[in-house]
């Protein structure tokens, strides 16, 4: 397998240095929203709560005095409805302040935006998944191929069409940028983190993914360019619980903390789905969201010699870490060290090299596909604790600000997945089974 990769390597190789030679940067702000100019928030929108008591007579009264124009309401009826401002000569903040008045209203906020956790802008390469071997995959897959377990990634969307996810398993997403039921990749971003999640393997083509029997539910909360509005990832979130999902990828963050995405991630995580994120890629202390909220594990990136990534963020709010790719041939096999999937750029289908907290967003949720599969009825809060007591310690001794509890392990997080699972079915009596994904259970050792 790994002579037919190579060899299919070579050309996109070249091609990806020179698309990464030009990509946009996103610094400068723009009065609208856009990725290739990064903002914090969408500068002409705002977020409702109404509570139950109010009337529509009461909403068209205030919206037309702020002159306020309805856009859309949450896929979760009740959640939130967004607001266009339409008067250029008021303020968002001046408007929010006056709706904060209003007894019917709940809360109100900017639509704040996230933005896809990218590579840097470096050189690109592969080792031939190095990554994979770093965290003990191969260990793991004797034990766990993550069968039958949900993963929904919120994204860009995904490119089924790609030659090496012809044998991954899919359900019906949805796409929330175009409001249709084809969430199908435009940017590619999406699809190198599903390949990692889910990459088809043992195909004799291409690369592997690490839960490669787990199922993908493909949610697009990203557009073109690679930005979505906190109100769309919150959408997809809900959509993403109510449709089954037991694992719900987000690898992008965003700057602000916003109460509407809050209460999606807490719905979320109370119904019993894991949450995973990218910490970001500010080298930065601050916090980014979604990935800072306690029901998310936040995951930071290491490179090839196991040293942060020098992209990563890092921080309190750190959980684990995992391979995300830097400059550097630490293997010595003459390439730098960065993470291989089946994607696309504007060259065409090929496979590329990405580094990024995305990448290491991925890793840990195709780690927590695998742990799913070895007892299905296992909770998020006793899964994220799995995670965590077998991540690999390498940083200053216990949780640091680098790399959390350590570097997630395949193989460890299966094992102590199995352990786990054989005292809960000596505990029942009969030996029967139970659920649990709603407990709080310390199976401390």
């Amino acid at each position: 397998m790994k002579k037919i990769a190579l060899h299919l390597l070579l050309w996109p190789i070249f091609s990806l240095m020179f698309i990464y030679g030009v990509f946009p940067k996103c610094t400068d702000y723009l009065p609208v929203a856009s990725c290739t100019n990064k903002v914090a928030q969408d500068p002409d929108e705002i977020v409702v709560q109404f509570n139950s008591k109010v009337t529509d007579e009461a909403i068209q009264q205030v919206m037309g005095r702020l002159k306020l124009v309805k856009k859309r309401t949450s896929y979760k009826p009740g959640k939130f409805t967004v607001f266009k401002n339409n008067d250029p000569l008021n303020s968002l903040e001046n408007i929010i302040s006056q709706l904060k008045k209003e007894p019917f209203i709940s809360r109100v906020e900017k639509n704040y935006l996230a933005y896809k956790a990218m590579s840097p802008n470096d050189k690109f390469f592969s080792p031939l998944q190095w990554n994979f071997k770093r965290i003990g995959v191969e260990r793991a897959w004797d034990r766990s191929t993550g069968a039958s377990v949900i993963v929904a990634v919120l994204d860009t969307g995904i490119k089924q069409s790609l030659e090496d996810l012809s044998n991954t398993h899919f359900v019906a997403g949805y796409d929330f940028i175009n409001h249709d039921n084809d969430p199908t990749d435009d940017e590619g971003h999406g699809s190198h983190v599903c390949g990692t999640i889910a990459q088809s393997t043992n195909n004799h083509l291409g690369v592997a993914g690490i839960a490669y029997h787990s199922i993908i539910m493909p949610l697009k909360v990203l557009d073109s360019d690679g930005c979505g509005r906190y109100t769309q990832i919150a959408d997809g979130i809900y959509w993403a619980v109510d449709h089954g999902a037991q694992i719900i990828n987000m690898s992008f963050s965003g700057m602000n903390n916003q109460g509407f995405l809050k209460e999606a991630i807490d719905y979320a995580w109370s119904h019993g789905a894991l949450l995973v994120c990218a910490a970001g890629n500010n080298k930065s202390g601050v916090p980014e969201w979604p990935a800072a909220y306690q029901n998310c594990i936040s995951v930071s990136s290491s490179a090839g010699n196991d040293r942060p990534a020098s992209y990563s963020n890092f921080g309190s709010t750190i959980d684990l870490c995992a391979p995300g790719g830097d400059t550097g041939d630490f293997n010595n096999d003459q390439y730098e060290d960065m993470i291989l999937q089946n994607a696309f750029t504007s060259s065409g289908d090929g496979y590329y090299f990405f580094a990024g907290t995305s990448m290491s967003a991925a890793h840990v949720s195709g780690v927590a596909a695998l742990v799913y599969s070895v007892n299905p009825v296992f909770s998020n809060t006793l899964v994220r604790e799995i995670l965590e007591k077998s991540a690999e310690d390498i940083g200053a001794p216990g949780k640091d600000s680098y790399f959390g509890y350590g570097m997630v392990d395949a193989y460890g997080a299966v094992k102590l997945a199995e352990k786990y699972s054989r005292q809960i079915f000596k505990r029942q009596p009969g030996g029967k089974n139970m659920e649990h994904r709603k407990s709080s259970q310390n199976y401390s050792m």
